[in-house]
């Protein structure tokens, strides 16, 4: 519990890797002209009001402006805001987006998430030096009716003037 509220977890704002939420930031340096990554990597939550389709999402600043973003604030009361609109969806976010559309799974059933419905995912490895870091997330759970296997990495890296997003995909068929 934090700040009265259950469930949630109080982070220090000195640390890079907030495991807990699934939450992984670097940047190259203290000014408002810093080159800045976050990255987002956690299970979304089954039944919660805000569970996007948006794990494996990414957002990026440089030189004062936003080069990849994220919306920003929900309006909760538009229809279908759970599942089947597009700034829930990870077509929405900036993560992976495979076979889009209304899912049916391997047991029948069938739901408008782009990301497997309560699959697991966390920041898996992280390193942070001085010089640069990476974090990277397993995303094959999210993935699971059509992937062997997903992997997502962020990576500062040339003395913390470049970043790299990268995918690592095996699907079980063509896509």
């Amino acid at each position: 519990e934090w700040n009265g509220m259950p469930g949630t977890v109080q982070l220090d704002p000195t640390e890079p890797l907030f495991k807990e939420v699934g939450i992984f930031t670097a940047r190259s340096d203290d000014t408002d002209e810093a080159l800045w990554i976050g990255f987002h990597a956690d299970s979304p939550i089954p039944g919660a009001p805000h569970a996007h389709n948006d794990v494996g999402s990414f957002v990026l600043d440089a030189m004062g402006q936003n080069f990849f973003l994220d919306l920003g604030p929900d309006d909760y009361n538009l229809e279908n805001y759970s599942g089947g609109i597009y700034r829930t969806r990870a077509e929405g976010h900036n993560t992976i987006v495979i076979n889009p559309s209304e899912h049916k799974y391997s047991d029948g059933t069938n739901d408008y998430y782009d990301q497997r419905y309560g699959a697991f995912a966390t920041i898996d490895d992280c390193v942070m030096k001085e010089r640069g870091s990476f974090a990277k997330s397993n995303l094959t759970d999210v993935y699971a009716d059509d992937v062997c296997s997903a992997w997502r990495g962020v990576k500062f890296d040339n003395e913390r003037r470049t970043v790299t997003v990268q995918d690592e995909i095996v699907m079980k068929e063509s896509s």
